[in-house]
């Protein structure tokens, strides 16, 4: 226990003795002055002295206790805001997905959502498709595309853009090829929020392989080692 709390104690504890004891204290003290030849306004003083004493006691104590709950409430302040950008902060996940488009060709769509609790502000959206028959080890992201650039996702949304087929603004490496069997997609995202001047990175890579998922699986994704969020 703190030092300080228990010499508080303690002095409550001898203050309250002296209240209890006070009257017959002072009747004591009063007989004992007469005998003595004290003067009753000397005694008078004296008491007075210690109640203005005792008053003077009550209220360090009362300041001590207000000190020690506005610096405990300070610290939960302080933890607070510490936890704030964590919990308010924009958290952008991104997905693939591959469909047919209105000319009934296949096309890859990104889409990006943003979990968090405030806007994320887009400076690029990073991406490309490689041919390849399993996910790779590491990636080189000297040839990324950016697709997408100065957008703001609202909390809770989402926006897509597509990264192949007639409705892609730029095209990947594959270019217009057909889309083959198997392929690897992936990229990254740069964002900031509002808490943080520093770019936020979420970094995506999905595989693609039509023979050996199955029908209906398109995509899975190539790892924790390349799918992470900062």
């Amino acid at each position: 226990m703190n030092k300080g709390i228990l010499l508080s104690n303690a002095l409550s504890v001898v203050v309250y003795v002296i209240i209890i004891f006070l009257p017959g204290l002072f009747v004591v003290g009063f007989i004992i002055s007469l005998l003595n030849g004290i003067k009753l306004t000397d005694w008078l003083l004296v008491v007075f002295t210690g109640i203005l004493a005792l008053f003077t006691w009550k209220l360090w104590r009362s300041t001590d206790k207000m000190w020690i709950a506005t610096k405990k409430a300070a610290e939960v302040a302080e933890k607070s805001a510490e936890a704030l950008p964590l919990v308010e902060r924009a958290y952008l996940f991104a997905d693939i997905e591959l469909r047919k488009d209105r000319f009934d060709e296949w096309e890859i769509v990104i889409k990006l959502f943003n979990e968090g609790k405030t806007p994320a502000i887009i400076n690029g959206v990073y991406t490309d498709i490689i041919m390849r028959a399993d996910c790779p080890a590491d990636i080189k992201e000297d040839r990324l595309i950016r697709i997408i650039e100065g957008t703001i996702i609202k909390a809770g949304d989402s926006i897509e853009e597509p990264i192949y087929g007639t409705g892609a603004r730029k095209q990947p490496t594959i270019g217009r090829q057909p889309l083959p069997e198997r392929f690897i997609c992936f990229g990254r995202v740069d964002y900031r929020d509002i808490f943080q001047k520093d770019t936020r990175i979420t970094r995506f890579c999905f595989h693609h392989d039509s023979e050996a998922f199955g029908e209906g699986v398109y995509f899975r994704r190539c790892g924790i080692k390349h799918n992470y969020y900062t």
